[in-house]
């Protein structure tokens, strides 16, 4: 499982790395990502993390799933499976796996967005959600049939529109929807 979480998260590193690179040559990445600090984009990126919450309460109550945060539950099974030190061994490769997956969903939104808006010309929708609905929440709600995996990227998207592409509360936003 190690070597696993390893592998995975060696090819989402050198995805994130690959997706960094190619567009910061082609003047795409100041294009898709801005870092000013805004107090509505981080209300909306808790909001979107709130959306999660509400979505695991839900699930708590009517399937029975666990109320806890994921990444609880996750080093818990880990460290049953592996004992204590492997296991958190586990855990935090599990953790990296997801910060990079995390940031290849936000280049992701702001690919997607770059298109909408040339495309469409209305800047104002959340193209960046819509493809990753279309795209990452498709392909999870094939393995995991939940509404939320197609509502979330669509806040996701919202989030970075509504931060005029601010990056770092969008990344916070889906990595805290990854481990919460």
């Amino acid at each position: 499982m190690a070597l696993n979480r390893v592998l995975v998260a060696g090819v989402w590193a050198l995805a994130v790395g690959g997706m960094y690179y190619w567009s910061r040559e082609r003047g795409l990445f100041r294009q898709m990502f801005t870092w000013r600090k805004q107090g509505r984009v981080l209300v909306a990126s808790l909001a979107a993390v709130a959306l999660h919450v509400v979505d695991n309460i839900v699930m708590a109550t009517i399937a029975n799933e666990s109320l806890g945060p994921q990444a609880l539950g996750e080093h818990a099974f880990f460290v049953g499976l592996y004992g204590p030190v492997d296991g958190s061994v586990v855990f935090l490769l599990q953790g990296l796996y997801y910060l990079f997956e995390a940031s290849i969903v936000v280049f992701m939104i702001g690919l997607f967005q770059r298109a909408g808006d040339q495309w469409f010309g209305r800047t104002y929708l959340p193209w960046g959600g819509i493809g990753l609905a279309l795209t990452w929440g498709a392909l999870h709600y094939l393995m995991h049939p939940t509404l939320e995996v197609v509502v979330l990227p669509l806040a996701m998207g919202i989030v970075y529109v509504l931060g005029r592409r601010h990056v770092v509360p969008v990344l916070l936003a889906v990595f805290l929807v990854f481990v919460v």
